[in-house]
């Protein structure tokens, strides 16, 4: 799987010469860049497609973490991401085959983190300190550009391994 970051709608639309075959979380706005076999994105608001499910408890959309339709990608296939958050780095790992159910108590965190970070109950979750953890090196080791990068070697050789080390994935895909 290939893993394209494109921070900026004009970018994700028009510099690339294909359509992803999925995209996560790659949302500019009101704008939502969709891929060929399936498009992960929960951030737009009520009434739309692309809201979430605490906005719309009916129709709303996981986060990718924990979207169970994210399909999984071979190695040539292309995946578009805006940025390399906790959510998205869940649904790249759905991508790449790895199942994330020993750990539906951190990943359902990372969900109600990303809508509520302030909230009560997310603070005080046992889990809090992983979520703050990762998103913490997330941060600081992930690699920033105001152009399109390829962050494939990134997510294979530092993500994966750092999550494995932290004991948040515990099988092979």
């Amino acid at each position: 799987m290939i893993v394209i970051s494109s921070p900026k709608a004009q970018l994700a639309i028009y510099s690339l010469d294909y359509k992803p075959s999925l995209t996560i979380n790659a949302e500019y706005g009101a704008y939502v860049a969709q891929g060929k076999l399936y498009t992960s994105a929960n951030h737009q608001p009520s009434g739309s497609q692309f809201t979430n499910r605490f906005n719309d408890p009916e129709h709303g959309r996981p986060a990718p973490c924990n979207d169970q339709n994210i399909p999984t990608l071979d190695d040539l296939q292309v995946v578009l991401i805006k940025e390399l958050d906790l959510p998205t780095l869940g649904g790249l790992l759905r991508a790449e085959g790895y199942d994330l159910q020993p750990q539906k108590d951190f990943w359902g965190l990372v969900e109600v983190y990303d809508i509520y970070p302030d909230e009560t109950s997310v603070l005080k979750h046992p889990r809090y300190q992983d979520v703050i953890e990762v998103e913490g090196w997330l941060l600081e080791k992930t690699p920033t550009s105001t152009q399109n990068q390829n962050l494939t070697d990134f997510f294979y050789y530092e993500a994966i391994p750092f999550m494995m080390e932290l004991g948040l994935l515990t099988t092979t895909p």
